[in-house]
């Protein structure tokens, strides 16, 4: 029987929670493409010498033969990138070479764990509801609990909001096990390669962030069913609080990647024209939010500059401009 399903699994120096996801894929019957995205060597190193006594059939290759010869008689493929490719170019470097063997390609964030037979019920939920694009209820790792993501919905004015734990918990507690989103996250995404293959996977033009909300913007507008497994819970690592006193700077600074990668995401859906207007009502919003939730006017103008700084001159938020906001020594909070 041939297997219908490959998942691309990214590692940069989380080897620890690498194991544990490949562990919790043990038994499933799948092809595991793990993209290690420039680690460290000894991080790296000590992937391999897991996957080497690992329960599954690995095989190590570069990313030069992974892209140039075939791979075969495997269960993990372990590629080695010599750099950091980003999540969006490390899922489209594997996805690409391999999606035309295969019937959905599943992205999963290598901090996540899935229960058994996750991957043959996921793919069976997806060919039942036909979609194009599907992910499944991701509760936090640390209280699983407590909802993380299951999708959501896009806002009028470019925004998206995400499904409540409420509203989820509800719709469970009904018997409800599948319902339609105009967005779902990266972190767990099965997507279906009829549709890979006319539309593409992930845009390159973010290092970090904006790439799934990209994604789906594009799906709605090509008219793709996507939606939310909701019988299906999957447990992800990310912090549930973060302090923003700890590197207040550079949280400011993550804050101006994702309002420039938005903000630069609908260069690509409006008119010239038509965003420039859009662009002005959209940051007007983003200011009141951050005036309404406390920030200082020092630094909602200082946010305000740096939005309009960057998104005036460039068209995209690869390694380079994301590397150069991260390092701008002129944005930095005022007391």
């Amino acid at each position: 029987m041939d297997k219908n399903v490959a998942v691309i699994i990214l590692n940069w120096n989380g080897t620890k929670d690498t194991l544990e996801c490949l562990e919790s894929l043990k038994n499933e019957f799948c092809d595991i493409y793990v993209l290690d995205n420039g680690s460290e060597t000894e991080n790296y190193n000590v992937l391999v010498s897991s996957l080497k006594n690992f329960h599954k059939k690995t095989v190590f290759i570069n990313s030069e033969d992974f892209k140039n010869k075939p791979i075969e008689n495997f269960d993990i493929c372990l590629i080695r990138s010599t750099e950091n490719l980003g999540f969006a170019c490390g899922n489209n470097f594997v996805g690409y070479k391999i999606y035309k063997n295969y019937e959905h390609i599943l992205l999963l964030n290598n901090d996540t764990v899935v229960p058994e037979n996750f991957i043959v019920n996921l793919s069976t939920r997806a060919k039942k509801e036909n979609t194009d694009a599907l992910t499944c209820d991701i509760r936090y790792y640390d209280d699983k609990n407590v909802l993380w993501n299951a999708g959501g919905k896009f806002k009028w004015y470019g925004d998206r909001k995400y499904f409540s734990q409420k509203k989820i918990d509800k719709l469970i507690k009904k018997g409800v096990s599948y319902i339609p989103a105009d967005y779902i996250t990266g972190c767990a995404m099965l997507i279906k390669t009829d549709y890979i293959n006319k539309n593409g996977i992930l845009t390159d033009k973010f290092f970090h962030g904006e790439e799934d909300f990209n994604f789906c913007y594009k799906a709605k507008i090509n008219k793709a069913i996507v939606g939310v497994d909701l019988s299906l819970k999957i447990f992800h690592k990310v912090g549930m609080s973060i302090n923003p006193n700890k590197d207040a700077d550079k949280a400011f600074k993550s804050t101006v990647v994702h309002y420039t990668n938005r903000i630069i995401d609908f260069k690509e859906f409006y008119g010239k024209t038509r965003w420039k207007l859009w662009r002005k009502f959209y940051i007007f919003l983003v200011l009141i939010k951050r005036f309404l939730s406390g920030m200082n006017l020092s630094n909602i103008v200082l946010l305000k500059n740096s939005i309009l700084f960057y998104t005036n001159r460039y068209d995209d938020v690869k390694k380079e401009v994301y590397s150069k906001i991260l390092a701008d020594e002129k944005i930095v909070l005022k007391k």
